[in-house]
């Protein structure tokens, strides 16, 4: 399942900023990220966090990436997420200023890894 709300957008310098976030709908989430500079070069230093987090907040799974070498297949969740309230986050702190047009981020949800 493709993910119906979410934020993708430039980060801040040297501060952690939620360049993609939306609430997770199933058990598990599986992503791609390729995130690159207006050069259209990978960002390969900083420092990612991927996060899901319940309704109140409270982390569920962190995983963190440092340094982040740009590019990341990930899938994350447990076989219970699914039947909570909980939203899923990717951090991101660099440096260097992200290029949404030439970044891309593909997330699918499902029930099952």
């Amino acid at each position: 399942m493709k993910p119906e709300h979410y934020s993708f957008k430039s980060n801040e310098p040297d501060s952690f900023t939620d360049i993609y976030t939306t609430k997770v709908l199933d058990n598990y989430v599986k992503f791609d990220i390729e995130l690159k500079d207006k050069d259209g070069n990978f960002i390969n230093e900083g420092e990612l966090h991927t996060h899901i987090m319940s309704d109140l907040y409270v982390p569920l799974i962190v995983e963190r990436f440092n340094p982040f070498d740009g590019k990341l297949s990930l899938t994350m969740g447990n076989d219970n997420l699914g039947s909570c309230d909980a939203v899923f986050v990717i951090r991101l702190k660099s440096e260097k200023i992200l290029d949404t047009s030439k970044s891309k981020i593909d997330v699918e949800f499902s029930n099952s890894e």
